[in-house]
């Protein structure tokens, strides 16, 4: 895929886009999915401006968000009404919008967090069956019963059984 800039002069050039495949495409495609939770997370305990959510997003999960990217989150969390904004004029410096969780926006982050900690404990007893080690769940019960008992017993038997 080509993308056409122009310079400062307009002299158009052309940039070469690869397309990511594989792995690095699907860590891609779950950092989108999963970065309005880690944002709304930064928010639980207290109000923070845009560079400290960003600064926190990379210092505690290692995610590197630029600016593009985390105010057009915000600003849909805010049109949501999960976010409010003040404007707070500091002593020294430059005035900095701070957002906040709202109690709709507290409702929301619960929510989220249970889905997340349900689908992930789900992919974690997936990927440890996958592994070999299998992880003792209520809903693998009746599957290892069977299991157990096809290995046990030869197919042949299994169908001699089933028809007495």
């Amino acid at each position: 895929m080509r993308a056409s800039t122009s310079n400062e002069y307009g002299v158009t050039k052309r940039r070469r886009y690869t397309k990511r495949t594989g792995a690095e495409m699907w860590e891609s495609q779950l950092r989108k999915g999963s970065l309005m939770l880690a944002v709304l997370a930064t928010l639980r305990h207290g109000r923070l401006y845009g560079s400290e959510i960003r600064r926190r997003l990379e210092q505690i999960a290692g995610l590197t968000v630029a600016e593009g990217v985390i105010y057009p989150i915000l600003r849909r969390l805010r049109k949501t009404d999960f976010l409010e904004t003040e404007w707070i004029d500091p002593a020294v410096g430059q005035p900095r919008r701070y957002f906040a969780l709202t109690s709709r926006g507290h409702q929301y982050l619960t929510e989220l967090s249970n889905t997340w900690t349900e689908f992930a404990g789900s992919m974690d007893r997936m990927l440890a069956i996958s592994h070999g080690n299998h992880v003792q769940c209520p809903e693998c019960d009746p599957l290892d019963a069977t299991l157990a008992e096809a290995r046990r017993e030869p197919p042949h038997r299994r169908a001699a059984s089933a028809d007495s």
